[in-house]
């Protein structure tokens, strides 16, 4: 039997099999990263799966789906915003760039969005936008 301090612990993975004991610790490769999944069904759980569950299998399927895609488009958003917005949940990308308080107004068939001039999150904004409005680098 094991020391009280120490209880069994296991974990699911493809590397090869090394033998451990019960009080060992993880592995360096998983040592940092315990907790990630949980994060990830709690941003899921604070936004689009809140809606769950629905009546038909097919919607529920769906709408999975789609707030998978969501979450791994605002995770890529956040990367390419900054470093901060790289490692903060959806709700304060949702709140600190998606809804922007900005101006938008055309002037020579062109649309001008004008930012406030003491926004918090204007450089993000801004490096978020440049890297998905740049031209293609072979052009």
């Amino acid at each position: 039997m094991p020391p009280a301090s120490c209880s069994p612990s296991g974990f699911i993975t493809r590397s090869s099999p090394t033998p451990r004991t019960s009080c060992s610790p993880p592995s360096p490769k998983h040592r940092g990263r315990a907790g990630t999944i949980e994060q990830i069904f709690a941003d899921l759980n604070d936004s689009a799966a809140a809606h769950l569950p629905s009546g038909q299998l097919a919607a529920n399927g769906a709408w999975l789906s789609l707030a998978a895609l969501t979450h791994n488009l605002m995770r890529a958003a956040g990367s390419l915003a900054s470093e901060f917005h790289a490692k903060a949940r959806t709700a304060t990308l949702r709140r600190q760039l998606i809804t922007i308080p900005a101006r938008i107004a055309r002037s020579a068939r062109r649309i001008v969005l004008h930012l406030p001039a003491g926004w918090h999150w204007k450089q993000a904004f801004t490096s978020l936008f440049t890297a998905t409005h740049s031209p293609p680098a072979g052009a």
